[in-house]
């Protein structure tokens, strides 16, 4: 993909045209429908729009934990390595696709590892007869065919929620964000995963949930998200609901003009399908102007 950016830059002779590491500090509407941008060191420009693509993947969510901890307490952007759950007793909490891969990692590498969920989740494997699920469930199928495919496919490899010591969920599938793994099933019916309701306390090195139970832990991971923000916007342009922006089109507001919001969503599988797909029309676009 980088390869592919770059090359589209140099035929298109847009390298002139782009500016790095440039930091925006405040951005706000003027008259005629103008844009003022405010960089930090110091410049201010005027445009005739601009394209926020900030992202959602940056802005931490921590949950509020109660009592002290002696271990560490990290969130799920700042592992990097193997090497810093090596060894230690390892609670991940959240139940998305990053706290999943990291539990799997801690069942590999550490000494024990604990997935807490506040509510249990859908196990989507991410194949199914050595085809990616997101290229069975396809663009034109209903949403309700699409959910019984799904569910089919999770009975026929991991079966009952219950064979693996986990509530069954209260959600339809797709109704939230899913989850697509297939080794913390595997790593708890081999004990090396110990599925954990949500945190209740946090005690010197051990770890009270809502079940009673307590654990001794030396690492917490946080796997519980992001939030969708804008910092640089001023407080009318705050349009985010949860996870939410209020806009139309997934993009723009109705009472502002030249101000577009893009890449806020999440995608149910990866992004290179959507970019694939969406890759022609960019291109004619282009070519066109």
């Amino acid at each position: 993909m980088w390869d592919y950016l770059q090359s589209f830059a140099e035929h298109f002779q847009l390298g002139d045209r782009i500016e790095l590491n440039r930091t925006v500090t405040y951005v706000r509407p003027r008259e005629n429908n103008l844009w003022e941008v405010s960089f930090a060191q110091g410049e201010t420009r005027l445009y005739k729009g601009v394209i926020i693509c900030n992202g959602h993947h940056w802005c931490q969510r921590f949950p509020e934990l109660q009592g002290e901890f002696k271990g560490e307490i990290i969130h799920s952007k700042a592992y990097k390595h193997p090497d810093q759950l090596r060894g230690k007793r390892v609670l991940v909490i959240g139940g998305g696709n990053s706290a999943c891969d990291l539990a799997a990692e801690a069942a590999r590498v550490g000494e024990k590892a604990f997935l807490s969920l506040r509510e249990s989740v859908w196990f989507i494997p991410k194949s199914f007869g050595g085809v990616p699920v997101t290229d069975l469930v396809v663009w034109w199928m209903p949403e309700w065919l699409q959910r019984l495919l799904i569910y089919g496919i999770i009975r026929l490899t991991f079966g009952p929620h219950q064979n693996y010591g986990l509530p069954q969920p209260q959600h339809r599938i797709f109704a939230k964000h899913p989850t697509l793994n297939n080794e913390v099933p595997y790593y708890i019916q081999h004990g090396r995963i110990l599925p954990k309701p949500a945190v209740r306390y946090l005690d010197g090195w051990e770890v009270e949930f809502v079940d009673g139970s307590r654990e001794t832990v030396e690492l917490i991971v946080c796997a519980t998200g992001f939030k969708v923000a804008y910092p640089f916007l001023p407080p009318a342009l705050q349009r985010v609901q949860g996870a939410i922006v209020q806009c139309y089109g997934g993009s723009f507001l109705a009472d502002y003009k030249g101000l577009a919001y893009v890449g806020w969503g999440q995608s149910r599988g990866g992004v290179g399908p959507l970019i694939a797909a969406s890759g022609p029309y960019c291109s004619l676009s282009s070519t066109a102007r």
